[in-house]
């Protein structure tokens, strides 16, 4: 979980989640943590969020242990932490999302 959805968190997750401004439904900017809002950015906070996505990959992975390929849960995972679960924190948690405070 930590090293494939790192990856994709990085690549995709972290814009996906917190990439405005953004139309609502997902975040379009700062793929690959590249032009970042600042100079001083927090990356901890980046740290921070990448955590929980793994972690929601990582609750389901006690329940399908040796029933699947290997292959096949790295992609899951990569996708869960990637685009799933990126799209719907972008929901709650980032200030543009269409369900924020």
């Amino acid at each position: 979980d930590a090293a494939a959805g790192g990856l994709f968190y990085y690549l995709f997750g972290f814009a996906f989640a917190f990439g405005g401004p953004s139309n609502g439904f997902i975040g379009k900017h700062f793929f690959g943590l590249k032009d970042v809002p600042t100079v001083a950015f927090d990356y901890s906070y980046f740290l921070y969020q990448w955590a929980f996505a793994i972690a929601a990959a990582g609750i389901t992975s006690g329940s399908i242990a040796e029933r699947t390929q290997f292959v096949a849960y790295l992609i899951y995972s990569s996708f869960l932490t990637g685009f799933v679960y990126p799209v719907v924190s972008h929901w709650f948690w980032s200030g543009d999302g269409w369900a924020s405070a």
